[in-house]
This record gives C-alpha cells, sequence and structure tokens, in this order.
C-alpha cells in the first residue's frame, strides 16, 4: 500500500472547500478505502485547530466537530520524540523554517514517501525531493 505524509495545508481542504479541496479529498478517499497509508506527525492536530480557527474563522461546535472528524479518521499520527525533533532542527537551521513545518519533511524522508504539501513557502522542493505540490 502507498503511503504518503499529509502537512496541515492539505488536510485543512477536508474541512474548507478553498482551491486545491477536490485534489486534497482524493486523498482522504484513497485513504477510507484502502489504497493509501496517511501519516502525520502527531502536531498536525494543533496545526489543523489554528488553521481553522484561525484561517478559515471556524468556531465552536463547527470547530469541534471538525477536529472530532479529523481525529475519528485514524490517520497515522506519528509521536513525536528526540530523534524527529533534532533532525527537524537541523532543517529548520539549514532551511530557515520553523521546526515544526521541517518534522514533516523529517518524517517523509524517514519513511521514505512523498510529502504532499499545499504550502510553498514553506516546503520548497529544493529542500527534499520527497515534497510533492497539491
Amino acid at each position: 500500500m502507498e503511503k504518503v505524509v499529509l502537512d496541515t495545508s492539505v488536510v485543512v481542504k477536508w474541512f474548507v472547500e478553498e482551491e486545491g479541496s477536490e485534489k486534497a479529498v482524493d486523498f482522504l478517499e484513497n485513504y477510507r478505502q484502502g489504497k493509501l497509508k496517511i501519516l502525520a506527525p502527531e502536531i498536525i492536530g494543533l496545526e489543523l485547530a489554528n488553521a481553522l480557527f484561525f484561517g478559515a474563522g471556524l468556531r465552536g461546535k463547527v470547530l469541534q466537530e471538525a477536529l472530532a472528524a479529523f481525529y475519528n479518521l485514524g490517520i497515522a499520527l506519528i509521536p513525536l520524540d528526540e530523534t524527529l525533533v533534532r533532525e527537524a532542527s537541523k532543517y529548520s537551521e539549514k532551511f530557515k523554517i520553523a521546526t515544526y513545518d521541517a518534522l514533516f519533511i523529517v518524517l517523509a524522508e524517514k519513511e521514505k514517501c512523498a510529502l504532499i504539501t499545499a504550502d510553498k513557502k514553506h516546503h520548497q522542493k529544493s529542500f527534499s525531493r520527497r515534497i510533492k505540490y497539491l
């Protein structure tokens, strides 16, 4: 089974209609059909909550339902450990990006799979050959 790391810029499109939402939902459907394994560092929950609240303006019950729906999917959320954080800090220093953005790249490198992103600013292809744009 193919596996991918999805970053928050893709996952948010499952809950908010915006450019690229159709492609993002395709990943979700392939996951639900058992054709794809989706991985993400566990911090994606925090990033998603922030993106839905600050970026999309979701509030109250709607926000809580979106977060519950995300966690109920059972996506493989990878716990942080010293190795991941230290590797991410190296990428952060080298590419001048936030460590939490670098975590997604490091996870894709570790798992030898693609990192799918809609965020061209924080995940430039020059950072890793694993980065693919939505």
